[in-house]
């Protein structure tokens, strides 16, 4: 957890600079005495005797955690945007050596202040090449840092709502910034072919200082190139040794998606590495930094053999409320044979990162609603396909802002129905109730619906809803590339046969008698049947409600008090 904080943070500070750095450069578009008239206040933050040193030592550290989760890497199979940010960081070291050099080392050894027409002249003096780098240098920079904070904030809950402006802030940052660069550089060497002493005056402190400025800036850069690089050769070195030796520790055996695919690995190595050194398409939204959920996954074997989750999983874990055979692919390293299945599909997003864990294939009290469009048949023979087509798609518009409404959750779409789910974030009292509301809500909208189309059908169009609750399987079901989160079970099947039944007695809306239990209303005024159930042996209670519209008077009358919402909000 602190190694993670750590990396984090000392990246915001370096990228606090490195923003203010860039924004100073902006302002050579006007001219290079302004440039350097901004200088102080954009340093100031970062030149005073607390907040330098924490600057350096902020970009040694997080350059000596990327070796270190490099090393500790057990494949180098990674996401591109991962593997773009780690190249990226590793070019850094061999571009910026020479600016770190000439600038903060002559000013930690020397009196002379590397203001901006002494660094812009040294570097427009040693030839394009050296532009070239300092350009290149920019960008990459820059991009490093992007990537790195877009995927550390695009699972915040926020970020969506303000990534239009960051992307526009961050495309036009390093253009003004290498334009600025450019036109000082250009605006340096107009005044120097005007004014032939500029130049000297420019170098006299280097002239004139009793060090060897020029050869001292040269041999840091040499001094700094050879250590980085040694210090990446040994990273890799590092890593073939611990190839070399790693199967000493024994092996796992990973039995993944039914027993479809099989993969063995050494022990150490986390699941995530497994998967994605076999070529596995699993999720990862954080890159397997413990950040998101992504990547969770149901252990279907024994989950004593497992160690408990370390600090960072158990911190991400409950907070999507997750039971406890929910593990996190990339924090898990199994010591004996496991058997997983995947909860999220590969192609999650980061909002999905915050999906609820315990929605992920377990038992759960739920109230299911069925619906269906009656007469759809001869819809198709009255109309041409694409006027179906269009009395479907709004039919559906209807229904489906009717789920929003109370809180429903669409599972699956079946030809002119569909199924949704109400408990999916709720107890079930409440399930039950915004189960009877969808229901109420759906022949309301059917009504304006016909209304709309009035003229166009030669019949108004007729729902049938059925709603039943109880316990159910509820979790990602479907192809492995697009599942969506849906349930089965015997209550589920219920609902489905309580639709069914609405044409069979003639009215719009069944519900079952133990929804009315679980909804807490009184439904004794409405007629009651005993049916028989197809699939069950037993016959199942069940009320006929012929004007649906009436249920909402009973719902408003049996909400709960406002000291109870509040309690249940709260919790």
């Amino acid at each position: 957890m602190w190694v993670r904080t750590l990396r984090t943070w000392s990246g915001v500070v370096f990228a606090a600079y490195v923003i203010a750095h860039l924004m100073n450069h902006s302002i050579g578009i006007f001219s290079l005495e302004a440039m350097e008239r901004a200088r102080p206040y954009f340093q100031a933050p970062f030149t005073n005797p607390v907040l330098f040193p924490l600057l350096y030592l902020s970009l040694f550290v997080h350059m000596a955690l990327a070796l270190t989760a490099v090393y500790r890497k057990r494949t180098l199979r990674m996401p591109v945007w991962q593997a773009v940010q780690l190249i990226l960081g590793l070019l850094i070291w061999p571009l910026i050596a020479l600016h770190i050099a000439g600038t903060r080392l002559v000013d930690l050894i020397s009196d002379i202040e590397p203001n901006y027409p002494a660094v812009i002249n040294s570097i427009f003096a040693s030839g394009w090449l050296v532009v070239v780098k300092y350009v290149v240098l920019i960008f990459v920079v820059w991009f490093h840092l992007v990537v790195g904070v877009h995927f550390w904030l695009r699972i915040k809950p926020w970020y969506p709502r303000v990534m239009p402006w960051l992307f526009g802030s961050a495309v036009l940052l390093p253009v003004l910034a290498t334009a600025g660069f450019l036109r000082a550089g250009m605006e340096l060497k107009a005044m120097a072919a005007v004014n032939p002493g500029l130049i000297a005056r420019i170098l006299e402190p280097v002239q004139t200082s009793h060090l060897p400025i020029v050869r001292i800036v040269y041999d840091a850069e040499s001094v700094m190139m050879t250590a980085g690089l040694s210090l990446v050769v040994m990273v890799f070195l590092a890593r073939l040794a611990r190839g070399l030796w790693r199967n000493k520790g024994g092996s796992y055996r990973i039995t993944y998606y039914n027993s479809r695919q099989k993969f063995r690995a050494p022990v150490g190595q986390t699941v995530l590495e497994t998967l994605q050194e076999f070529g596995v398409d699993h999720p990862a939204v954080c890159g397997g930094r413990g950040r998101c959920t992504t990547c969770r996954v149901r252990v279907n074997s024994d989950t004593e053999a497992l160690h408990e989750p370390n600090d960072t999983e158990a911190r991400a874990l409950t907070r999507i409320n997750a039971d406890p055979s929910v593990r996190l692919a990339c924090q898990l390293t199994p010591s004996s044979d496991i058997e997983l299945t995947p909860v999220l599909p590969p192609n999650t997003s980061a909002a999905d990162a915050r999906r609820p864990g315990g929605v992920s294939g377990h038992e759960r009290l739920v109230a299911c609603l069925f619906i269906d469009l009656r007469g759809s048949t001869s819809l198709g023979e009255q109309k041409l396909p694409y006027d179906v087509v269009f009395i479907l798609n709004q039919f559906f518009a209807e229904m489906s802002e009717a789920l929003r409404l109370t809180n429903g959750h669409y599972a699956q779409f079946a030809g002119d129905g569909l199924m949704a789910l109400y408990g999916l974030k709720s107890d079930i009292r409440d399930a039950a109730r915004r189960a009877i509301e969808g229901g109420v809500e759906m022949h309301r909208r059917i009504e304006k619906l016909n209304e709309i189309l009035d003229g166009e059908l030669k019949e108004p169009l007729r729902i049938g809803v059925g709603l039943h609750a109880g316990e159910a399987i509820v979790g990602a079901m479907g192809p492995p590339a697009a599942p969506i989160i849906s349930a089965i079970g015997d209550n589920i099947n219920i609902a489905a046969r309580l639709e069914a039944k609405t044409k069979e007695f003639g009215v719009p809306l069944i519900l079952s008698k133990a929804l009315a239990g679980y909804a807490e209303i009184d439904l004794d005024g409405y007629p009651l049947e005993t049916m028989p159930v197809r699939g069950r042996n037993e016959e199942l209670d069940a009320y006929l409600i012929s004007d649906p519209e009436s249920l909402q008077a009973l719902l408003d009358k049996t909400a709960a008090p406002p000291a109870r919402k509040q309690a249940a909000t709260a919790t």
